[in-house]
């Protein structure tokens, strides 16, 4: 898993729209269909919906996609995580490369700030 839009601890302002995107390769041995979802696990969801679709074609082992959820930063400063997880069709939550029976989490990890305006060091 690679984050490709919005890093950990990326500095938001308070109500801001985002797209959190993720590139995950398939590490299992079959296809991930399009009755596979993204589901939201824990901790703050940010306006998210509860679970999107994971692909719109079959991706087959070892291919990658990009998985991109919008969110909307809260309204009050601080830090904020979410934690999501890859379902099947049954919408069972599976993983991947780290053994039997453990469960891929993928995250969005957010700092909000009241202030984003930059300050000007004087002289």
């Amino acid at each position: 898993m690679t984050d490709v839009m919005i890093l950990d601890d990326t500095v938001l302002g308070p109500g801001e729209p985002f797209v959190k995107t993720w590139r995950i390769q398939n590490g299992g041995r079959c296809n991930w269909t399009p009755e596979y979802w993204m589901a939201f696990a824990g901790g703050d969801r940010m306006g998210a919906p509860l679970a999107i679709p994971l692909t719109e074609r079959a991706i087959a082992p070892n291919e990658e996609l990009q998985v991109s959820v919008s969110m909307t930063a809260p309204l009050q400063a601080g830090q904020y995580k979410g934690q999501w997880t890859l379902c099947d069709a049954e919408r069972t939550s599976f993983g991947f490369g780290y053994g039997r029976g453990q469960i891929l989490t993928v995250w969005v990890k957010i700092q909000v700030v009241d202030d984003l305006t930059p300050t000007v060091a004087s002289p």
